[in-house]
């Protein structure tokens, strides 16, 4: 696997410049690599184009200097299960086949796991996607993997600009709905930079790494955690912690 931290200057190709690709462009930038960024929106990255439609794909890799590595790192923002096999599954497919024999790293997601009740999950572990963007999530993986790439699982992002936990609570008083006291998995954005910046350093039989946070927290215990800070509870039900004599 090529590495990211090599002293080198290399050209890394980052497809999606959303909130974790922008940060991924601009890490590499200040360490010397040349990061060319390739959008479906024109205005967000230096070359258009359509991870989910093969000859976009094939028109960018005939206008771009040659990459050493491939960061796949676009986001649906929410979208349902048709934007997941476009995106994803089509669009790692399209990737592939578009730049043959060069190294990718797919972002997907911890979600793959489909476990939910608190253990401790890492590579070894099944999956169990329980729904159908999970399925075709594990399907896009499969793609990067039998091309000898690589696949890092995120846990939620979270940084500058963007927590919904927080800014639910502080802005409208109000928690995310769902069980307080579930357990939820948040990574912050420049964590997982870092963690991609790594990626390319790691062992190459190591096909797929999980990257969540160092402690998962449920919401109540976040929140429980803000309120000390604002000094006052924001929604019915969370009793006010106390400070210490």
């Amino acid at each position: 696997m090529t590495s990211l931290l090599c002293t080198e200057p290399r050209t890394i190709l980052i497809l999606g410049t959303g909130y974790l690709g922008r940060a991924l462009a601009e890490r590499l930038r200040e360490a010397g690599h040349i990061p060319l960024t390739a959008d479906i929106d024109p205005q967000q990255a230096i070359y258009e184009a359509d991870m989910t439609d093969s000859a976009s794909m094939h028109r960018l890799a005939a206008r771009i200097p040659e990459p050493c590595l491939i960061v796949m790192c676009a986001s649906t923002r929410g979208g349902g299960t048709e934007a997941y096999r476009n995106l994803y599954t089509r669009g790692a497919e399209n990737t592939l086949e578009a730049f043959p024999g060069k190294p990718v790293i797919f972002c997907s997601s911890t979600s793959v796991y489909g476990i939910t009740d608190g253990r401790w999950v890492t590579e070894e572990h099944n999956v169990y996607p329980t729904t159908e963007k999970r399925r075709l999530l594990l399907q896009a993986e499969q793609a990067v993997l039998a091309a000898k790439g690589t696949v890092v699982r995120l846990a939620a992002l979270y940084g500058p600009g963007r927590c919904i936990l927080v800014s639910d609570y502080c802005a409208k008083g109000a928690a995310l709905p769902g069980n307080m006291d579930r357990w939820m998995n948040y990574i912050h954005r420049d964590d997982a930079v870092s963690a991609l910046s790594a990626s390319g350093a790691a062992v190459s039989t190591i096909a797929a790494t999980t990257l969540p946070a160092m402690e998962p927290m449920p919401p109540r215990t976040t929140i429980t955690s803000i309120s000390i800070d604002f000094m006052k509870p924001k929604f019915e039900g969370l009793s006010m912690p106390r400070y210490p004599a």
